[in-house]
């Protein structure tokens, strides 16, 4: 991975901006009061605490963003967008019982061995 990362151009932070961009997140969101009128959903979008992306993998860089600010405030932003507009792509699976069910309905060749 060390080879992957010399090739970018990459330079080091003097200060990590994590804590920042929370500070930043927790603003934004006291300021949402239409989208975000409740406490309750108010603390459940805001992390209490957070870490910057840890960053891991053998043949490619791969950041892990469970842990950074916004995680909780993208999940919560990406399941009432798709609420309120009602938009479900016809291609997704929900989970893996979804995926089962769909596979049900599709008859296969069984010539196709």
């Amino acid at each position: 991975m060390e080879d992957v990362l010399s090739k970018l151009d990459i330079s080091v932070l003097k200060k990590d901006p994590t804590g920042s961009f929370l500070t930043e997140i927790k603003t934004k969101v006291q300021q949402a009061s239409e989208l975000l009128d409740t406490t309750y959903l108010k603390n459940k979008v805001i992390p209490m605490s957070s870490e910057p992306p840890e960053l891991f993998g053998l043949v490619k860089p791969v950041a892990s963003f469970s842990e950074a600010p916004s995680c909780k405030l993208s999940k919560f932003l990406n399941t009432a967008f798709k609420e309120h507009t009602h938009f479900f792509h016809k291609y997704s699976v929900k989970n893996s019982i979804d995926l089962i069910q769909i596979l049900d309905k599709i008859n296969f060749d069984k010539t196709l061995n």
